[in-house]
C-alpha cells in the first residue's frame, strides 16, 4: 500500500528525463524474495548490477528512491550516491505521472506496483524474477541475470504488443477488486 499516489503532481524540481531508463528503487528493508525466486539474492545487488550494465552500455538513466522508504533504506540509497557518482538520482517525490509527460522511455524495478502503474501510461518495464504481474504479458521479466543483461542491453528498442492496457485492466481487477467477503474481512 503506497501512502504517496503515484498521480498526485509534485512542484519538486523535475530534471530532464527524457529519454532515459528510470530505475525505481524498493525500500532495501521491504522483503526481496516475498514472491519467491528473484533474480538477485537482494535489492543492493539488483541496482548495483543495473547501474554498472547501465554505464557499460551507455544507456542514459536515473534512479528514484522508493517514497516510503524508511530511514535506513535512506542510508543505503547516500552510500550508493557515494559509490556511484555519475549516478543521476532524482527526487522520490517526483510522480510516475510526471516521470511519463516529460519523456521516461522504461521503467525497472524487481516486482514494485510502478510496473503496471507505468504500462498503463504507455512505458515499458522489465522486472527481475517473479511478481505480482508474471501471469500477464504486460511486462518484461528476467528470469536469470543473463536474460535481465540482455534485457537492459536493448531496453530502449523494447516496445509492447498489442493488448497490454486491456491486460493491466485485468490483472488490476484480478488483484486489487476480485474479491470474496471472506478475503476483505482478511485485508
Amino acid at each position: 500500500y503506497m501512502k504517496i499516489s503515484a498521480y498526485k503532481v509534485s512542484d519538486t524540481y523535475m530534471p530532464n528525463v527524457e529519454g532515459c531508463a528510470v530505475i525505481f528503487l524498493h525500500d532495501f528493508y521491504d522483503s526481496p524474495h516475498v514472491y519467491g525466486h528473484m533474480v538477485f539474492s537482494d535489492f543492493l545487488e539488483w541496482i548495483e548490477f543495473t547501474i554498472e550494465a547501465f554505464e557499460e552500455y551507455r544507456i542514459p538513466y536515473i534512479i528514484k528512491p522508493h517514497p516510503n522508504q524508511i530511514p535506513d533504506s535512506q542510508t543505503v540509497v547516500e552510500s550508493l550516491e557515494q559509490k556511484y557518482p555519475n549516478a543521476n538520482f532524482i527526487s522520490s517525490k517526483i510522480t510516475n505521472k510526471q516521470l511519463v509527460d516529460n519523456g521516461v522511455k522504461i521503467g525497472l524495478s524487481v516486482y514494485g506496483t510502478v510496473a503496471h502503474e507505468l504500462v498503463y501510461m504507455g512505458i515499458p518495464v522489465i522486472l527481475c524474477g517473479k511478481n505480482p504481474h508474471s501471469s500477464y504479458d504486460f511486462c518484461f521479466t528476467a528470469r536469470s541475470k543473463n536474460e535481465y543483461r540482455d534485457l537492459l542491453k536493448n531496453c530502449m528498442n523494447i516496445n509492447f504488443t498489442q493488448g497490454y492496457k486491456q491486460e493491466v485492466e485485468s490483472f488490476y481487477y484480478m488483484h486489487n477488486l476480485n474479491r470474496t467477503e471472506h478475503s476483505k474481512a482478511l485485508m
